[in-house]
């Protein structure tokens, strides 16, 4: 029996079987996550962006007029707050302004756009080295898995438009950016893809400091290493560098940055980028969690696959390692300088879903390095996907997920939200505070409070008992009230509520 056992353990498994088995761990993994978006609303910044729009909608409003509603607010904060205009533009159609119902596609559009720029871009970089799309489907699933639950913020990455739509979008739109430019150099590209690199240029130039200045990095980069390759494709490259580095030092100079600049506390230059170094250490060692050092291990067979099949030398291992820790430290910098703050979970999320690239980037190139030496053969022998090797990983992984709160892991949080009934009650007060908002005889809206239990991946910010919050302002604008305030705890319940 012993035998038996022994033997099973030790067979290998294809990678067509790996590919069924990941297809169906993440689609398990993923569907509570999609499923529970039914169930999320707007808050915050969501209506303080959209009233413009929402108010020309409502007085039906032409295209042209809801276009001038969008520079309006884009001209104001490019004055007041930042040049950010890419941001401003995308913020301001919040899903739920066609009806509360469509707010689920936030979850829909930052997932969509995340999977094809992870899918996109790890296609691109590996085509370097193998034509296997199946590997680069695998790699990216479990890419996926990581990136969608064990992010600092799952409310701020996938759920809260404002948030999500300004980082996790634009960065998911980055890697798209990033994998044309690649597909380009590789193989050329036709006349619309120059065009829309191009345009991308402009358009992710301006959409947040983070991911800007972190692209701004890999296009110098770049720039150089295709220089000193003597590799013509530089000169390609300097259209879409020149529509980066105008726009970029628009968005640089705006007034609107040193009004909101000088409302925070903000660091010398050489300090940021002292604390920027630090804290990218400290966020290698909080960011990879035991199930996420589990989904490397599950990677290395295929990465040791593509690498020791290809010709490329990895000859330059140590450097990629540190270009990588100071591109992860580079997009700590501008949230520091700013403001000297580096918390923000919606920025939080963009620099764990870099980290994890950015790992498996540097494992590959590493096994690459030690496939062409004396270790080549030790390799081949360890790092075949076996059935021992799977199991092994997928009680490493299990067993990190105790050691993790359930409810900052997004698939379980949902189903724990969903199951007790959180997500419910979550939605139905948020329908009878909307009765209230949108009815045209009330002017001081007072509203119920929330549940205390409240579904964790869901909810991001509410309203305060005093109407001149700016988040209270912010909902009286966008509903057309004169005030909106949430009730005091003492105050008895308006009548919508009766019954409850």
């Amino acid at each position: 029996m012993a035998k038996k056992i022994l033997a099973f353990l030790n067979l290998n498994i294809s990678y067509k079987t790996f590919l069924v088995l990941l297809v169906i761990a993440t689609s398990i993994i993923l569907f509570p996550m999609i499923y529970i978006a039914r169930w999320d609303v707007p808050s915050a910044d969501d209506y303080s962006f959209s009233s413009g729009i929402h108010r020309v909608i409502m007085n039906n409003g032409s295209l042209l007029e809801i276009i001038k509603a969008n520079l309006d607010v884009v001209k104001s904060a490019y004055h007041n707050w930042s040049g950010l205009f890419s941001s401003y533009a995308m913020t301001m159609f919040m899903p739920a302004l066609y009806g509360s119902q469509n707010y689920r596609f936030v979850l829909y559009m930052m997932l969509s756009i995340l999977v094809l720029g992870v899918l996109a871009f790890i296609l691109e970089v590996l085509s370097f080295f193998t034509n296997k799309k199946k590997f680069v489907v695998m790699i990216s699933m479990v890419l996926l898995i990581a990136c969608t639950q064990f992010l600092p913020s799952p409310v701020q990455g996938f759920y809260w438009y404002s948030g999500s739509a300004v980082y996790t979008f634009f960065f998911g739109l980055s890697l798209l950016y990033y994998a044309l430019i690649v597909r380009w150099l590789r193989r050329g590209v036709s006349v619309f893809f120059v065009m829309l690199i191009n345009v991308l240029s402009v358009i992710i130039a301006a959409c947040n400091f983070v991911t800007a200045l972190c692209t701004a990095i890999l296009l110098t980069s770049l720039m150089i290493l295709l220089i000193i390759c003597k590799n013509s494709f530089w000169k390609k490259l300097l259209l879409p560098m020149l529509f980066f580095a105008v726009t970029f030092y628009f968005v640089v100079s705006a007034p609107g940055n040193t009004v909101r600049q000088s409302a925070s506390q903000s660091l010398p230059f050489i300090q940021t980028i002292l604390e920027s170094f630090r804290l990218a250490g400290r966020q290698i060692i909080t960011f990879n969690k035991l199930s996420v050092i589990a989904l490397y291990f599950l990677l290395l067979p295929l990465l040791w696959k593509i690498a020791s099949e290809s010709d490329y030398s990895f000859n330059y291992p140590w450097l990629v390692t540190l270009y990588s820790f100071c591109l992860q430290a580079s997009m700590n910098s501008p949230t520091i300088y700013a403001n000297a703050e580096w918390t923000p979970g919606r920025v939080e999320n963009i620099r764990y879903f870099a980290m994890l690239i950015l790992f498996v980037i540097n494992i590959f190139y590493w096994l690459g390095w030690i496939s062409k030496g004396r270790f080549r053969q030790i390799g081949n022998r360890i790092l075949q996907m076996r059935v021992f090797y799977l199991i092994l990983c997928s009680v490493v992984f299990l067993y990190g997920l105790t050691k993790i709160p359930f409810y900052r892991i997004t698939s379980l949080s949902a189903v724990h939200s969903y199951k007790l009934g959180w997500v419910g009650q979550y939605k139905h007060v948020y329908n009878q505070r909307l009765t209230i908002l949108e009815d045209p005889d009330i002017q001081d809206a007072v509203l119920r409070e929330y549940p205390r239990s409240r579904p964790f991946i869901l909810f991001f910010d509410d309203i305060y008992e005093d109407p001149n919050n700016w988040r209270n302002k912010a909902m009286s604008d966008y509903f057309g009230k004169n005030t909106v305030r949430l009730r005091h705890p003492d105050e008895p319940l308006p009548g919508i509520f009766d019954g409850d």
